[in-house]
């Protein structure tokens, strides 16, 4: 990151949208990932882990070991406070049972982990939008 960019802060929405956008290739837009992003205690991020043709049949205890496994491997390299997460499918910006299956074990991993959840965003062509606990209902 040159000196001129600014470390966003990923507790506002705008901010993380542009993250997530930033971080995302374009051509894994239309397929099933998941970017998790550990934050410091700012909510600035410092780790970085996309996972790619993830399964669209996964429950969220399968999803909630995995963001487990992750967030083990964050702490390792970094002193993570919180997590955010970018989801990335087919189809448009409503959400899917992909989308609430990921939320519910993001969700409880924070929970289980004492991470602040700082968001999790579907992330599509036309641009992120949060996803919240409403439409994981």
């Amino acid at each position: 990151m040159s000196k001129n960019q600014r470390i966003p802060t990923l507790t506002d929405a705008t901010e993380a949208a542009d993250h997530l956008r930033a971080m995302i290739d374009s051509d894994q837009l239309s397929r099933r990932t998941v970017l998790v992003v550990g934050c410091d205690p700012r909510a600035r991020p410092v780790a970085h882990w996309h996972l790619l043709d993830c399964a669209e049949d996964a429950t969220p205890s399968d999803c909630s070991v995995v963001l487990g496994e992750l967030v083990t491997r964050l702490e390792l390299d970094s002193a993570i406070d919180g997590l955010v997460l970018g989801l990335t499918r087919p189809g448009g910006e409503e959400v899917q049972p992909y989308d609430r299956m990921w939320f519910r074990a993001y969700r409880r991993i924070c929970h289980h982990r004492a991470l602040r959840p700082y968001g999790a965003y579907l992330v599509t062509r036309a641009g992120a939008r949060p996803v919240h606990i409403d439409d994981a209902a």
